[in-house]
Parts: C-alpha cells; sequence; structure tokens
C-alpha cells in the first residue's frame, strides 16, 4: 500500500498494493473526496486517488479557492509527482464541477508531458457551453432550491436549517469557483474522452454535452445511463469504470464521434 500522507489524496494508505493503473477522482460541487471512498478497494490492479479540494472533507479549515490559476497547477504537480514515483497509467474522473477540474488537470498534465490515458466526463457540459443552474448572483434562496432540484443533498441536512447553514458557504463557494471558469479554447491532444450523463438529469444530457467531443484529438463516446445528476455514485457504473469493463449492462444510450 502507499502509506504516504498528502492532504490533496486523504486515502493514500488505502490503495491496494499491487496496483497497475491510477485513477483520480474529482468531487462534485459542495462534496468531498469521501464520496469516492467506497470504490477505493474495488480491483486490485487499480489505484483509486480521490481528489481533496482545500475547505472540503479533512481540509475543511483551510480557505476553498475560487480562482482556477491557482487550483490547477498545486494539484497537477502532486499528481506528477506520484506518476514519476509510480510509473503507472494515469486516468481522470470528475463528477459534476469536479468534471471541469479533470479537464482543466489533464490540459495541465499534458503541457508537463504526462501521458492521460482517459478522462471521464460526469454530468457536465463541455466547456464552450454556458452551463445551466445556479449562479452565485441569485442568492442564498436559489442555492437552496438548486439543492432541492439536483437531489443530491442527504434529506437530513435539508431538513435541518442550522445544518444546512453549516454546510451552505462550502457549496457556495464552490459555485463560485464554477461561476469563474473561462474556457480558453484549448483541446486535449490523444487523450480518450468518455462522456456521461445521467437519463433523469435536470441539466446535463446529450444536447448540451455533444461538444465534448471537440475537446479532445483522441477517442470519444457519449453514453447515458438510468439515473439522476449523481448517478455515478448510485447506480453502480462506477464499478465499470474502475474495471475497465466495458460491457455496461444499465447502458440506455450512446453516441460515438460521428
Amino acid at each position: 500500500m502507499m502509506k504516504a500522507k498528502n492532504k490533496l489524496f486523504p486515502y493514500l494508505g488505502k490503495i491496494p498494493k499491487g496496483f497497475e493503473s491510477m485513477l483520480f477522482c474529482f468531487h462534485h460541487a459542495g462534496g468531498s473526496a469521501s464520496a469516492y471512498y467506497p470504490f477505493i478497494a474495488k480491483e486490485e490492479d487499480v489505484a483509486v486517488i480521490p481528489v481533496e479540494l482545500p475547505g472540503h472533507g479533512a481540509r475543511r479549515e483551510e480557505d476553498q479557492m475560487v480562482e482556477w490559476r491557482t487550483l490547477i497547477g498545486p494539484i497537477a504537480s502532486q499528481i506528477q509527482l506520484l506518476v514519476e514515483a509510480y510509473d503507472k497509467p494515469v486516468r481522470l474522473m470528475g463528477c459534476s464541477l469536479g468534471s471541469l477540474i479533470a479537464f482543466e488537470v489533464a490540459a495541465e498534465l499534458e503541457k508537463r508531458g504526462i501521458q492521460v490515458e482517459q478522462l471521464v466526463i460526469c454530468s457536465h457540459c463541455s466547456p464552450d457551453v454556458e452551463s445551466p443552474g445556479y449562479k452565485t448572483s441569485m442568492g442564498k434562496k436559489a442555492l437552496k432550491k438548486e439543492l432541492e432540484t439536483l437531489s443530491g443533498t442527504d434529506d437530513a441536512i435539508m431538513q435541518d436549517e442550522e445544518m444546512l447553514e453549516f454546510f451552505l458557504p462550502v457549496i457556495y463557494y464552490d459555485y463560485k469557483l464554477h461561476d469563474n471558469y473561462k474556457y480558453d479554447g484549448k483541446v486535449l491532444d490523444n487523450i480518450n474522452l468518455k462522456v456521461v450523463a445521467g437519463s433523469e438529469d435536470p441539466y446535463f444530457n446529450y444536447s448540451n454535452m455533444k461538444n465534448w467531443k471537440y475537446m479532445t484529438t483522441g477517442e470519444y463516446e457519449f453514453q447515458e445511463f438510468e439515473g439522476g445528476h449523481f448517478f455515478p455514485y448510485e447506480t453502480g457504473y462506477f464499478d465499470k469504470v474502475i474495471s475497465e469493463d466495458e460491457q455496461h449492462e444499465i447502458k440506455v444510450l450512446q453516441h460515438n464521434r460521428a
């Protein structure tokens, strides 16, 4: 097992010893690395490495970052250290906001000469398309409505006003980071791109995700699965990702690049 302690990768010590590839996972807005904890030891040959952003989970006491230029570089640097230490194939996966972060980290790694085998995008439109849903200019009431719409916040939290007030700032500043995103026209070089959506996602579907195919010169596929915005955590899809199993029994729709 990896024994190194690292704030960015809080579960390194849980990684299987004989892994053959590394999958770095980026959580959704308001989430934490713990969202991926159940999947860490699913496959002996895949090191599932959840990424903990400042201000989240075990790093709750740190200031959150709302500027992309200060967020991406340090993440890429830490991934680079692990890649150089273990010399294993690298994949990235993100859910919702995490998809944009994974995309930018992939581009930064590429600049540094590190090949990313695959980028898995879940539940987010392509970066050249304006994202639907909540904007921080809409205020707190609209943010609460957004959480209800996405159905990703525990009912116990939604029904407890005091607890909800505790979590709202973390979610708000993640949305602030999202608001500050500006696509600069980058295209990934030969990174295979898998784009997936939930059939019941209120915001993201093939119509606003199809342009991801223009974000790489590598292979591309789009798939839709049963479930909502947070379906990767709920439907068994993640198990398929970490096992690199292409026989997705729950697949309901697929589009290739054409």
